[in-house]
This record gives C-alpha cells, structure tokens and sequence, in this order.
C-alpha cells in the first residue's frame, strides 16, 4: 500500500512539473549566434547577398553539438524563405558539423535577404 501511495504522489509531482514547464517554456530574442530562450538551441542571422540560386553555402554556428535541426523564423529585419540542406557537386547532403550547417536557397528570387535561423541540438552534450 506504501508503494501505490507513493507513485500516486510521485505521478502527481510530475504532472505538476509538466505543466509548470508547458507554461514557462519560451524562445527569447531572435539575436545572431544568441541562446534560444530556455531551450536547447540558438539562432543564427545571415545574409544571402553573395549566394547564388541553388549553391550550397556554409553557415556558421555556436550550439556546440551537430544541430538535429532548423526552422526559418522571421523579424522586423529578416525574411522568411524556404531553404534546403546543402548538398555537394554530385547531389549528395552535406553533414552538418558542431561549427557549421550546409543549406541552399533554392529560389533566385530570395537571394539578397537576411535570414535568421533557430537550430535546436540533440542533447548529445549532456
């Protein structure tokens, strides 16, 4: 009986702990190569003026760990715009490193903007 009373308090801990956590969970301020809120990840701004439609380009970054991801997000000084993951000459995706990502920006129209970036780590650091 002491152990069903027990995981009863501890289940209701944890969903205390869940949702205090659904209700606090935020991004912060979208700032170059600056920590992403309270979750695992930073952002990263870049321009594409020097980026020709289709060529792969290296962005760097500081999440200290191979990205599992990214998303375009936007600001008063940015665009949002669809980009791919890099690929070499003979169409293969480039791995991302714990320094840098591999994309391309597919569309001729884009090339010019400023761009910032959320990339969001594995937890392969701790």
């Amino acid at each position: 009986m002491a152990q069903l009373e027990h995981v009863a308090r501890y289940d209701r801990n944890l969903q205390k702990d869940l949702r205090e956590l659904e209700q606090n969970i935020w991004l912060g301020t979208p700032l170059n190569q600056g920590k992403a809120g309270n979750i695992r990840a930073v952002y990263c701004a870049f321009d594409l003026t020097s980026i020709v439609a289709g060529q792969t380009f290296a962005v760097e970054h500081n999440l200290g760990e191979v990205p599992l991801g990214f998303v375009v997000v936007g600001s008063q000084e940015t665009s949002v715009i669809r980009l791919q993951h890099g690929t070499d000459a003979g169409g293969a995706v480039i791995p991302w490193s714990s320094r840098r990502i591999y994309l391309k920006c597919p569309l001729a129209s884009d090339v010019g903007v400023k761009v910032i970036l959320l990339l969001w780590g594995t937890d392969s650091g701790g």
